[in-house]
Order: C-alpha cells, then structure tokens, then sequence
C-alpha cells in the first residue's frame, strides 16, 4: 500500500481487487495477486513486502476498459456522421 501512495494512489478505474505483483526472473517471474481493496477496508490480514525490482501493475476496471473502447471508436463514429452530412447536401 505504501508502494501505490508513493506512485500517487490509485486512480478511480483501478481495479484495486486484482493488483499484480512481478517478482524476479523476467523470464521465468513469480505472479501475485494481491486484493488491495479487502486491505485498504481491514477484510485482508494478507501482508505483501515489496522486493527490490518487484514490478507492480494495477489493471483497470471493466468499465474503464469499455471506456477506453468507446473513446477509440468516437473519431470513427464522427467521421462516418460528418460524411453522411457532406453527401446529403
């Protein structure tokens, strides 16, 4: 918990249940999994200490997946609309 405060906490589409940890060999690493969210609410006694050159990653949400997908989209959607515009005139 101390390693995401430092990196500015969490942003409002992690999904702060599923955080990653990877840990040595970028060949052959070690995976974690760690539930920050039970930590964060006092439902996890889990205990994780970070290692030096352990690497972690918090995934965002579904929502912000789709999100994400959407706002790729939009520049499609507009151009698809501006050119229907343009031939009706």
């Amino acid at each position: 918990m101390e390693a995401i405060s430092q990196g500015g906490g969490f942003l409002t589409t992690a999904q702060r249940s599923q955080v990653v940890v990877a840990r040595g060999d970028i060949n052959n690493p070690q995976i974690y999994e760690i539930n920050a969210l039970a930590m964060m609410e006092g439902k996890s006694l889990e205990k994780f200490v970070l290692q030096k050159g352990d690497i972690v990653y918090v995934p965002r949400t579904l929502i912000a997946d789709w999100n994400v997908f959407l706002n790729q989209l939009l520049p499609s959607f507009q151009a698809i609309v501006l050119v229907d515009v343009l031939t009706r005139r």
